[in-house]
């Protein structure tokens, strides 16, 4: 496949192109290359977990919402959802899709753990640090039903989310949110402890 976008790139010079078709190849055979250098590993999800810290403390609080939406979904909870709802409100106020969307196929994938389980062909993106690209979702579902593996793709470059306590602060969450996701985080801690 690689050679083949290669191929395409050379023959089809930005002259007889437009820039976005151009750019949106370039972008296609970069991640068919990054793919191609990383490695799949089976994680401890313990492990994953406190991979996800930052010298200001956990830096992936996304994950701590949706484990809360989760058990909001169980009914361990009534304020997961809005929790989750007000935090995908911020993250994806630019693309084109809604918050009610993404809710509705994050209840999707709740009831396909119920149902199938832990999906191993799904993999978990992670950087050389093993800090979360792509998965927190699955992540979330993990730490939830106390699975101790998870399968990942380990890229071999370094990349960072910020979705620490200054993300939820500087995007409006009241001190009584971040008092609940913190609450959650020490349990989780723990749970992940024992």
């Amino acid at each position: 496949m690689i050679m083949k976008i290669t191929t395409y790139i050379r023959r089809n010079s930005i002259a007889n192109k437009s820039l976005l078709v151009y750019r949106n190849i370039r972008q296609i055979y970069r991640d068919a290359i990054r793919k191609k250098r990383s490695k799949i590993e089976k994680c401890s999800v313990r492990e994953l977990f406190f991979q996800q810290n930052k010298k200001g403390g956990f830096n992936r609080l996304d994950i701590i919402v949706r484990l809360i939406a989760i058990e909001c979904e169980y009914g361990l909870n009534s304020y997961g959802w809005d929790l989750y709802r007000k935090m995908q409100d911020f993250r994806c106020k630019d693309e084109n899709i809604s918050t009610e969307t993404r809710i509705n196929i994050f209840k999707t994938l709740i009831r396909s753990w119920e149902t199938t389980g832990y999906d191993d062909s799904s993999l978990i993106e992670v950087d050389k640090c093993y800090r979360l690209i792509d998965g927190s979702h699955r992540m979330a579902l993990s730490i939830y039903h106390d699975r101790d593996f998870v399968n990942c793709r380990v890229y071999q470059e370094e990349r960072e989310y910020e979705y620490g306590a200054d993300w939820f602060i500087n995007n409006g969450f009241t001190n009584e949110e971040i008092g609940i996701i913190n609450t959650r985080l020490e349990e989780t801690i723990q749970n992940l402890l024992t």
